[in-house]
């Protein structure tokens, strides 16, 4: 996971998948909807483990 600009942004490995989030705070349920959504699973059967933070890098 990486501060954007204005986000957080967030890269779920086991699906190899990112999403978006406003605050840290946010970061696991945005995880877990990325999952269930990816995966047609309901968000309730949806585990998150360790969430690691990264510097954020540009790519020009």
């Amino acid at each position: 996971m990486t501060h954007g600009e204005q986000y957080w942004i967030v890269y779920v490995p086991e699906i190899g998948q990112y999403t978006q989030a406003k605050s840290m705070d946010d970061v696991a349920e945005q995880a877990r909807d990325l999952a269930a959504v990816w995966l047609d699973i309901p968000m309730a059967d949806v585990e998150v483990g360790e969430v690691v933070t990264k510097p954020f890098s540009r790519v020009k």
